[in-house]
């Protein structure tokens, strides 16, 4: 089986979200995402995440349930190349 050194060129990124509980009104999450890109769209928010060497993205769901998407094709394809098995 390949070390995790064999996939040391590929990018390792870590990200975060918020999630709402399953059936949350949709105004309920519109309002909750305005809110939250406006708060990392602050200047005081900005600087602290800079200081722990974060970047805020903010967004959309849609463009969250992209990035899922993505990261899951990704990392599927990584642990199945490697022949990665749980034991």
């Amino acid at each position: 089986m390949p070390s995790a050194r064999s996939y040391h060129s590929r990018a390792l990124d870590t990200w975060n979200a918020i999630s709402a509980p399953p059936k949350t009104p949709a105004p309920v999450i519109a309002k909750l995402n305005r809110t939250i890109n406006e708060i990392l769209n602050e200047p005081d928010t900005k600087a602290r995440f800079r200081e722990l060497n974060l970047m805020a993205a903010g967004g959309s769901p849609q463009d969250m349930a992209k990035l899922k998407k993505e990261e899951t094709e990704r990392w599927t394809k990584v642990i199945r190349d490697a022949g990665i098995q749980a034991e």
